[in-house]
């Protein structure tokens, strides 16, 4: 039987291995030689006003982008996952240290199921046999969540009419705050969640169409059924609705609609029993007893520690959700707090901008809106991925009480509504340049 260690499982295995420093030098050059393929264009202008006569190049920016994001993983992973480099005494592993372990130390011990031991099975190869470093498998997640970062970053920038300083200028500082970058940066479940939804929201925005790519979306997809259930039953939720409400031309108060509606429902709520038979459910109509019980059960679990206000009134639950935690850090020293809540405030003034320059074009909304949706390839995945994060959004915000679950959770969806946001602001530009030019 193998002794599982006593800190977390970093000591001795930075550089010191030779394997693992060729690993990382190799995964790095390969990493900068596909961005260089696949999301730098040499043939396109690179030029992105940002300011009057500042400008930064769009190569540079990628780039910037990538060390950037590498730079805050070897941080966390330095400071923070392996903290006996700064600190001698012993730690209680996180869910990423067990995840490590897990693959190597217990794995004899780990049975196949649903949830983060997937993770694990995945990663006995690298671990055990290859006998790659926790450092080196955090890079390499990490590599995941700055692909799905650039995959936000070409879709939007794509949507933006006549490449428009401001909104541009909203993208870019978007894709600079540090939290976005520090939940995707090393191993954990949701980086893979980020970057299966930021593919899957650059392929049903792209005109092209890729074969390879849909085989791999496809295969992302199942991982994510796998490892996080309920993230594949809400997507199921979206596209069911949203292919119910296309095919019913929209008529979505049309009785044959909403039987319909009904019918899909119920047979997922019975998968959704299925896959988490914990949850307690006897019958169809006591489903919404149960659901608000449940809501209610895993949100006082994850009401721990520092916490968002416990609020009954489920609405404000979700407003507060994205925006959360914005406090007076008790020191000058306390980094941490000062830099969460500089990034929400950020995130508060992108989010109110847009918001308000949609309210001052009021006229425009309703067909700037539905402009997202015109012509029918790839309508119903463009309005499931919407309904998908509203539904989402709603549960987990009232089934999340914990500031640090709340970060974490909602930089996997966060990005989805500012896409849409920017988009809607974009058309608006657009209609706006047609009425002046009419």
């Amino acid at each position: 039987m193998p002794i599982a260690p006593s800190t977390s499982p970093c000591v001795n295995r930075y550089i010191h291995d030779v394997h693992n420093l060729l690993f990382f030098i190799i995964i790095i050059l390969l990493s900068l030689a596909f961005i260089n393929k696949y999301f730098i264009n040499k043939n396109r202008n690179y030029q992105i006003t940002l300011d009057f006569n500042k400008f930064i190049s769009e190569e540079i920016f990628v780039y910037f982008l990538f060390f950037y994001h590498i730079a805050i993983t070897i941080a966390r992973v330095s400071f923070n996952e392996c903290k006996e480099v700064t600190d001698p005494f012993y730690i209680q592993p996180d869910d990423a240290n067990s995840l490590y372990i897990n693959a190597g130390y217990w794995f004899q011990n780990i049975k196949f199921e649903l949830g983060s031991n997937v993770i694990s099975y995945l990663l006995y190869p690298l671990v055990s046999i290859f006998k790659l470093s926790f450092f080196n498998i955090n890079i390499l997640f990490s590599l995941i969540g700055i692909t799905g970062i650039l995959f936000v970053f070409l879709v939007t920038k794509k949507v933006i009419f006549n490449k428009n300083i401001n909104l541009t200028f909203f993208l870019i500082l978007y894709l600079l705050l540090p939290n976005i970058h520090y939940w995707t940066s090393y191993l954990t479940k949701d980086v893979l969640v980020f970057t299966f939804l930021a593919m899957y929201l650059f392929y049903i925005f792209s005109e092209t169409e890729n074969k390879n790519f849909k085989i791999i979306l496809i295969l992302s997809f199942v991982l994510i059924f796998f490892i996080r259930p309920y993230v594949g039953v809400f997507l199921l939720l979206g596209h069911g609705l949203s292919y119910i409400i296309v095919k019913n031309d929209f008529k979505i108060f049309r009785f044959e609609t909403i039987f319909k509606m009904l019918l899909f429902l119920i047979l997922l709520v019975y998968l959704f029993n299925y896959l988490y038979p914990k949850l307690q459910f006897t019958n169809f109509l006591s489903f919404f007893d149960t659901l608000q019980y449940q809501l209610s059960k895993r949100f006082d679990a994850t009401s721990v520690g520092n916490m968002i206000v416990n609020y009954d009134n489920y609405l404000l639950r979700v407003t507060l959700y994205f925006f959360t935690p914005i406090q007076i850090p008790n020191s000058i020293l306390d980094f941490k707090s000062i830099m969460t809540s500089l990034n929400n405030i950020a995130l508060v003034i992108i989010f109110s901008t847009l918001v308000v320059h949609i309210v001052l074009n009021t006229k425009y909304f309703k067909k700037a809106f539905f402009m997202i949706f015109e012509g029918k390839k790839k309508q119903v995945q463009k309005i499931g991925l919407l309904i998908f994060f509203f539904s989402f959004w709603i549960i987990l915000s009232n089934t999340t009480g914990n500031y640090g679950i709340i970060m974490r959770q909602k930089e996997t969806i966060m990005f989805i509504i500012f896409f849409y946001l920017i988009y809607v602001n974009s058309n608006i530009l657009f209609l706006k340049k047609n009425d002046k030019n009419a």
